[in-house]
């Protein structure tokens, strides 16, 4: 009887290690998004890494990947903290694979070693140094900007007042009209007094007749 007592409990582990399941039906970018709970909407973010934000380079491609791997998929999420978005910070488990080591894996999200504590962010670290060293995703980038970098910006003054708002609608790129040389957005001459041309991204600069700074490597 004893034995099998200890039989069924270990059927019911991998159901204790998880904290819930639910249906993921919309995502915001590479590592947040909203999941079906008992017909209630859940709003949560991955644990442990940080993708590109939507306006940043490959913002678009961490968001499609994840979208390949857990978008209308019924996935496993354990909590692990609440972000002060009042949103569910969760480990996800979809089809076996942890979805935050898949997008470290791929290139598409940073390690969160602020927020990232738990036992496995190492191995995940060594992951990003494999991805890094192979130059997959990002890491192709000569300087990629860390999200949590790019987001302090968009804030200069610590404000959340919109400055994000305002810099897409004049633009990420500013060209010195003497120059032309071109930096990007977060660069100490991104505001010069001769950076008046704007472009909304790096191809545009480039095509026409600008030349990349030196220092922020845009």
């Amino acid at each position: 009887m004893r034995i099998a007592y200890f039989a069924f409990l270990l059927l019911l582990v991998p159901q204790l290690c998880w904290g819930w399941q639910g249906k993921v039906v919309r995502l915001e970018d590479g590592d947040s998004g909203i999941a079906l709970v008992r017909g209630k909407d859940i709003k949560f973010r991955l644990y442990g890494v940080d993708a590109p934000e939507a306006e940043q380079d490959f913002g678009g491609r961490a968001k499609s990947y994840s979208s390949r791997l857990m978008l209308r998929k019924v996935v496993e999420m354990e909590t692990m903290d609440r972000d002060r978005y009042d949103r569910e910070v969760v480990l996800v488990i979809v089809d076996g694979k942890c979805a935050s080591e898949e997008l470290v894996k791929a290139g598409l999200a940073w390690v969160y070693s602020q927020y990232c504590g738990d036992d496995r962010c190492d191995g995940w670290v060594r992951l990003q140094e494999q991805a890094k060293a192979k130059r997959i995703g990002l890491w192709a980038a000569r300087n990629p900007l860390p999200p949590w970098e790019y987001r302090e910006r968009q804030r200069p003054d610590g404000s959340s007042w919109g400055w994000g708002l305002v810099t897409r609608l004049l633009g990420d790129y500013h060209g010195n009209e003497s120059s032309h040389i071109f930096h990007r957005m977060g660069c100490k001459y991104f505001d010069c007094e001769g950076c008046t041309v704007v472009f909304s991204n790096r191809e545009e600069a480039i095509r026409k007749g600008f030349k990349p700074c030196q220092v922020c490597r845009p």
